[in-house]
């Protein structure tokens, strides 16, 4: 793990005019992230401790499997996925923290001439990068912690959001589907939406996440299926509904 500083969201001039009136003149393509990162200052947080924690992990090289991780141009709002081919040529460390990068609060990374900023700001989970790729894919699976698996339980500003995010990504997973891979998507049901919480930055609870994050996975990729219904996780199968929501404890 590493630790950034954490600072209050900057006041200055916008992060990217040049994006506004991308967006301005196609407002078909706007999504609210993109359009908070342009009109939003810069970063000031350096992702630097990101990069050199990632690159001292792996030595410094790519893994030998494939790892595509997605990036956003910040004055484009195109998406850009590193680590493939005809990708441009950055260390692994680099890429995560472009990947890291939200806008308002880091410095974007600068990559190949290109400014890059969080991959979340084109889609919460990109899930649709798989499906270009599914040639010898056995199974997929996404690990969706800004999305929503169950009735949370409490009101909050983030369950908007939340939904959307659960929305799109089955959305986007509906090549790999109709290919007839099957699916497996992990979101946070109530209890763990209570250890979130309305903070996506609140670190004090992330040790548990995590730990409850690995079991879920776990279970869920484990040979011959099984049930990834780890206390505050829950496993969606492959389905035809983006709106599929299963409670705590029960079968896929």
């Amino acid at each position: 793990m590493c630790d950034l500083e954490r600072r209050h969201t900057p006041i200055g001039l916008p992060a990217s005019p040049r994006l506004f009136l991308h967006l301005a003149r196609r407002p078909w393509r706007t999504r609210a992230g993109l359009l908070l990162a342009a009109v939003t200052p810069s970063g000031h947080v350096s992702t630097e401790p990101v990069a050199d924690a990632i690159n001292k992990m792996l030595e410094g090289t790519w893994p030998s499997e494939a790892l595509w991780v997605c990036a956003v141009d910040l004055d484009s709002g195109e998406r850009v996925v590193l680590g493939q081919a005809d990708s441009a040529a950055v260390d692994v460390g680099t890429a995560v923290a472009a990947s890291t990068a939200v806008p308002a609060l880091f410095e974007p990374v600068a990559v190949d001439g290109y400014r890059l900023v969080d991959g979340g700001l084109h889609s919460p989970a990109n899930a649709d990068v798989i499906g270009d790729a599914l040639e010898g894919v056995d199974a997929v699976v996404v690990l969706a912690p800004m999305g929503i698996g169950a009735n949370p339980g409490r009101w909050g500003a983030d369950l908007p959001g939340r939904a959307l995010n659960h929305w799109t990504t089955w959305r986007e997973l509906r090549r790999v589907r109709d290919a007839g891979v099957p699916v497996t998507v992990i979101e946070p049901d109530a209890s763990l939406l209570e250890l979130m919480h309305y903070d996506a930055f609140d670190l004090t609870q992330r040790g548990e996440i995590a730990e409850r994050a690995y079991r879920a996975a776990m279970a869920a990729t484990r040979p011959g299926g099984g049930s990834a219904n780890e206390p505050g996780w829950i496993a969606q199968a492959s389905s035809s509904s983006p709106s599929t929501m299963r409670g705590p404890g029960r079968e896929k």
